[in-house]
């Protein structure tokens, strides 16, 4: 014999399309049993759990949460942190599974999937009113050359 054998991989790797998809199944199947909840950010500022937990209560949430969070919501993330039912994801880490296995998902307006955030959307509404401007003068020029 002259070369020895090797393992082989059986690993298989899922399409991103794929992916994609089932996060959005997923989202959608939350939606539809009104398991989602938006607030508009989260007033914590200094990390304190007796914080984290009376924002459950006043939200009103029970069994295992998933918080999405921002890249700057430290102080929240370390306040959630210890508490055993609930799970904290930075929006970029966002999966499938964890939003099937929690019974609630909470989103701010900027992690919230689809919500672009509010500079980007200053910078295309500048862009389109650029580009409406000279559409305009463009329009104008042609009708005085007539």
């Amino acid at each position: 014999m002259a070369h020895a054998l090797s393992p082989r991989s059986y690993a298989q790797k899922t399409p991103k399309k794929m992916v994609r998809l089932a996060l959005c199944s997923a989202l959608s199947d939350r939606a539809a049993d009104d398991k989602i909840v938006v607030i508009d950010e989260w007033s914590i500022d200094a990390p304190r759990t007796k914080d984290a937990l009376a924002a459950l209560k006043d939200l009103g949430l029970t069994g295992k949460v998933l918080l999405v969070l921002g890249e700057e919501d430290e102080a929240v993330w370390k306040s959630f942190r210890n508490l055993k039912d609930v799970h904290c994801q930075f929006a970029r880490e966002l999966n499938a599974y964890d939003v099937l296995v929690s019974d609630y998902i909470v989103f701010t307006r900027e992690t919230l999937p689809g919500a672009a955030p509010a500079s980007e959307t200053k910078v295309a509404v500048k862009k389109d009113a650029k580009a409406d401007e000279a559409k305009s003068d463009a329009t104008e020029e042609d009708t005085a050359d007539a």
